[in-house]
């Protein structure tokens, strides 16, 4: 099969795919693998973004995580992993530490998972829709240039989640605060807020908003109503 880009949007796997072609001709592995499947009584909660840092020391063991869902890829190259297109579904997202009115966050998904076709799992990444945000329990399989593989073993649709809406009056807000208007800011923010956001999210908007607030009150600018939902 050729290699093939993952998708589009995800520079730790592009790593992946340019660093594997150099291990393939140099004859080595860096895969680590799990030698059997350790059954926790309960799997480890925590961020993403804190798996991804301490890959090695949950290798083989169960976690469960949040993300965003971004996409499902249809190929992609597995290399020396288990994770091939003809027995697994793939989903791409965000991590809830990634704010998505952030370019460089919004162009960087950072999570992977993988599911077995025909399972459960597997259909809920199918029917998963973009920004729709998942709680997945899963074990840590393989680590590959010291990123985890995951296989998930569920997935369940979470309400809160940082959508369209959100992302844009967020983007809007981070733009009127670099031109220092800072009415117009606190103005997207509350827009922003009104959305049913993880709660990371949500903290951060604060922090702007404080920001703005206190911008607003050294400048004695009037106070604004709350916008309509």
């Amino acid at each position: 099969m050729q290699p093939r880009r993952l998708v589009r949007r995800l520079p730790l796997i592009t790593l992946v795919v340019c660093v594997a072609a150099c291990l393939t001709a140099l004859g080595g592995s860096r895969v680590r693998a799990a030698a059997a499947p350790v059954e926790d009584p309960a799997p480890a909660d925590l961020s993403f973004g804190q798996l991804q840092q301490e890959a090695a020391q949950w290798l083989g063991r169960r976690v469960r995580f949040t993300f965003q869902f971004e996409s499902s890829p249809a190929v992609w190259n597995p290399f020396l992993t288990r994770f091939g297109t003809h027995d697994y579904a793939a989903a791409v997202g965000w991590g809830d530490d990634q704010f998505l009115w952030l370019s460089e966050e919004f162009d960087a998904p950072t999570v992977l998972v993988f599911a077995r076709r025909g399972t459960p799992a597997a259909e809920a990444l199918g029917r998963a829709h973009r920004y729709a945000r998942l709680e997945v329990v899963g074990t840590v399989r393989q680590l590959f240039l010291g990123l985890p593989w995951i296989e998930i073993e569920s997935a369940e649709r979470l309400p809160q989640e940082t959508g369209e809406g959100a992302i844009l009056h967020a983007s809007r807000a981070l733009r009127a605060m670099e031109g220092g208007d800072w009415t117009r800011a606190l103005e997207d923010l509350a827009r922003a807020e009104i959305s049913n956001l993880p709660e990371a999210a949500r903290a951060e908007l604060a922090r702007l908003r404080a920001i703005c607030e206190a911008e607003r009150e050294a400048r004695k600018l009037p106070v604004l109503p709350p916008p309509e939902r």
